[in-house]
């Protein structure tokens, strides 16, 4: 496969070919068709894509799992903190969330006490991403809702682009 490239010329002289991000996109889903996710990902596109909302206070954080997530084809949405989680949840319509708990305003436990509360939310796969590893703050997740707890130590982001292709195929296919 082919990628559409744009010719950039830089002030020193030199010339960079810069890669469609479009394509570069494309050329990522073809290569992992074979994956559950990524095959039905093509009928979803259609029905508005399989949309993940990444709710992560930590800007480096976000822009890399956002970037990651994209480049195995999926339409991401960002929010910085849980005020606007849950607002974007209801004009993004998220099939999965990539939930921080410690962020400003409203913070990841708040987010899933609502989510419980509103029937077209409760049923949204919850990924919780965390620094807080104790037993009672992982309980407290699980029981608002949350499918699992990703301390982000434990974690690259290679990984839990992994943990969300399972829960979507786990939950939706």
């Amino acid at each position: 496969m082919c990628l559409k490239t744009n010719t950039m010329k830089e002030e020193n002289g030199e010339t960079k070919k810069i890669i469609n991000e479009d394509a570069l996109i494309s050329k990522r889903a073809a290569e992992h068709s074979e994956n559950g996710v990524l095959r039905d990902n093509a009928k979803h596109q259609k029905e508005g894509g399989l949309r993940i909302l990444v709710a992560e206070d930590d800007k480096f954080l976000r822009n890399i799992l956002s970037s990651k997530l994209k480049l195995e084809g999926f339409e991401v949405e960002e929010a910085i903190d849980g005020r606007e989680a849950l607002k974007k949840m209801s004009e993004f319509a998220p099939k999965l969330v990539l939930l921080d708990l410690m962020m400003p305003d409203t913070d990841g436990f708040e987010v899933l006490k609502r989510m419980h509360e509103k029937e077209e939310f409760s049923k949204i796969p919850v990924l919780v991403l965390t620094n807080l590893g104790q037993d009672e703050d992982v309980r407290r997740a699980k029981a608002l809702g949350a499918r699992e707890c990703l301390v982000k130590a434990y974690f690259t982001p290679t990984e839990i682009v992994a943990r969300v292709q399972k829960t979507l195929q786990e939950v939706y296919f």
